[in-house]
């Protein structure tokens, strides 16, 4: 939760919306009702970028439920791997920086990703 809590400081400082103003547990949805892009085209980016999300609706939504406005995003996943406050400020720079980027330059952002992940293996292994 605390992860959370910095990703929503993060992303809102960075001028993102989020439905609620921020997030009182692990989940977040941001709501881009207020910018050009729909949750579709923004869960898309992201996962180009290597950021898997989901496209979700939000409250009074007016784009259809297989477009919508906002995205979901959650911590769990990248918490189980041992991100700390500060990684999860650097998700919101890198989450910022996916949407805003030029669609050319995803590629270079899912690369500065995998760079950084690199230090957050899914799995240790045990030498025997």
């Amino acid at each position: 939760v605390s992860g959370a809590h910095v990703l929503a400081e993060t992303l809102t400082e960075l001028g993102w919306q989020l439905t609620t103003g921020g997030t009182d547990n692990h989940l977040m949805v941001l709501d881009l009702r207020e910018t050009e892009m729909t949750g579709s085209d923004a869960a898309t980016r992201l996962a180009t970028a290597g950021i898997i999300t989901n496209k979700n609706m939000v409250p009074y939504d007016h784009r259809s439920p297989f477009v919508t406005s906002g995205v979901r995003l959650g911590t769990p996943a990248m918490t189980s791997r041992g991100f700390n406050d500060e990684d999860w400020n650097w998700v919101g720079y890198v989450i910022d920086k996916a949407l805003r980027c030029d669609e050319d330059q995803l590629p270079v952002v899912a690369m500065e990703i995998e760079t950084y992940l690199s230090d957050f293996p899914l799995y240790t292994h045990l030498d025997t």
